[in-house]
């Protein structure tokens, strides 16, 4: 079909695979589904974020496989020289693959006549992956494949794909987004007893400003001003123990486990956004904003004279 970009034989950049779920041994004596998929060679070509890391490519024919670095972590066997036993044989482990913290991390490769024999389907695949030839309409070939009534196929973006299979973490996000907004109230309550002390220690500093003529503004300017840099430095903070989490999270437990959609545990490693890091930078600023103001506007409205007379 015209748009699909070629490799440099000139043939097509697809990748046809097929895929299993069969259960795998943890280390820990339990039992999970894991990924397998049955590829072709061309398949590095479009996954090109994945890459062996350790081992060697398998071979045809042979029963050999390739394991992403979660299931290496995870899975009983499953280091170079192991043998893996799934489906109707045993598989003999000769490469480790590193799909850069995505969902490959958590599959097994195999060739894709091996894996088609296993799950007795001598013909026809899962899924066809490829790649758009630069400046192609992508939207032209999706309308294409669908429309096409020689096959029945749904095209879309990978991304695409995995944000579906990957519902169930919106459910989470909700949840510490909600978490998020009951610790910030705290935090609130917080600021403002922070801002009240202060204003009360500083009741004779309010009124030697306000003699020497400072105004209601600047006296409220600066004290809304020292609750947006306790906020910020609290953000940065949480921002530092937030990365320290993360890399504790990816290095001890090697990462998170999820069930996606097909049944199958995917394992991912968590990293930092520039949308959370957005996300906590509003919070903050909206806890220095509502935990200061209140104080701030009562320091302003202190009368010279009541505020010495306090000190």
């Amino acid at each position: 079909m015209p748009g699909i970009a070629t490799g440099k034989d000139g043939r097509p950049l697809v990748s046809p695979e097929i895929v299993n779920q069969p259960f795998i041994r943890t280390r820990d004596g339990g039992r999970e589904n894991v990924l397998v998929r049955g590829v072709q060679p061309v398949a590095f070509a479009l996954h090109r974020e994945v890459r062996i890391v350790e081992g060697r490519m398998f071979q045809p024919k042979l029963g050999e496989v390739l394991i992403g670095r979660g299931v290496a972590l995870r899975h009983e066997g499953a280091r170079v020289g192991g043998t893996l036993s799934f489906g109707r044989r045993t598989w003999h482990v000769v490469g480790v693959m590193d799909g850069g913290g995505s969902a490959f991390d958590s599959e097994i490769w195999a060739d894709m006549r091996d894996v088609q024999e296993d799950a007795r389907r001598p013909s026809g695949c899962s899924g066809i992956r490829l790649r758009i030839a630069p400046g192609s309409d992508r939207q032209r070939l999706i309308d294409a494949i669908a429309g096409d009534a020689r096959v029945t196929l749904e095209a879309k973006p990978e991304t695409t794909y995995y944000a579906e299979q990957a519902d169930a973490a919106n459910s989470l996000y909700v949840l510490v987004v909600v978490m998020a907004v009951v610790m910030a109230t705290g935090a609130t309550f917080g600021a403002l007893n922070t801002m009240y002390a202060a204003v009360t220690s500083r009741t004779a500093e309010i009124g030697t400003l306000r003699a020497l003529g400072f105004s209601r503004g600047s006296i409220l300017l600066s004290f809304l001003t020292e609750s947006l840099l306790l906020a910020i430095g609290g953000f940065v903070a949480g921002i530092a123990l937030g990365v320290i989490a993360m890399w504790t999270v990816n290095t001890l437990l090697q990462g998170v486990a999820f069930s996606m959609m097909t049944f199958s545990v995917a394992t991912v490693l968590l990293q930092p956004s520039l949308g959370g890091v957005g996300l906590g930078l509003v919070f903050a600023l909206a806890i220095g904003v509502f935990g200061g103001l209140a104080p701030a506007w009562r320091a302003s409205r202190l009368r010279v004279v009541d505020a010495l007379h306090r000190a």
